[in-house]
């Protein structure tokens, strides 16, 4: 699957009944990740993905976009690191709580599936609205695009998905 140009990429969930996740959270993410240099923060993330053979088989299971910011002058030290988490499909609550990360969702509907869904998030407005401040020389960023599961014990259900990522844009306006 394309949306333009000759490639996208393609995150496949296909997880057994057994399967469960480590630790307390108990979740599996699939994820593409980009890391950004210093430089100018993004005002803008955008770009498309596309859903298909879309089974639940966790409580919370759903498509994600995270940006990080890893070691901001601006920023408290500790932790080095601070987060929004965008779910973008699949849920309507946060699927748990983490001090160094703020959810803003973009969608709560299950995923759309066979069709592109665009999406655009104004990261830097949301850093300022969720955290008060745009992080600033920063150390790097971290983008991540995910397909993902938590809270999900073993032999409770097989989650499966399909996902595709195509025309990823992160910087100006």
């Amino acid at each position: 699957r394309v949306l333009s140009g000759t490639f996208s990429a393609l995150e496949r969930m296909n997880d057994p009944l057994s399967a469960a996740g480590v630790g307390p959270t108990h979740s599996k993410v699939y994820y593409l990740v980009q890391d950004i240099e210093r430089g100018a923060f993004p005002e803008v993330v955008r770009g498309s993905y596309y859903v298909e053979n879309w089974v639940v088989g966790a409580p919370y299971q759903y498509v994600q976009f995270v940006i990080i910011a890893l070691g901001a002058d601006n920023f408290p030290e500790s932790p080095n690191n601070w987060q929004i988490r965008y779910p973008l499909a699949g849920i309507h609550s946060e699927p748990f709580e983490i001090g160094n990360a703020k959810f803003k969702f973009i969608n709560t509907a299950q995923p759309v599936q066979s069709q592109w869904v665009p999406f655009e998030i104004h990261v830097a407005d949301d850093f300022e609205e969720l955290w008060g401040m745009v992080p600033e020389g920063y150390e790097s960023l971290r983008l991540l695009f995910e397909v993902r599961w938590d809270q999900k014990q073993a032999g409770t259900g097989a989650p499966r998905a399909d996902v595709y990522w195509d025309d990823l844009y992160a910087g100006p306006e």
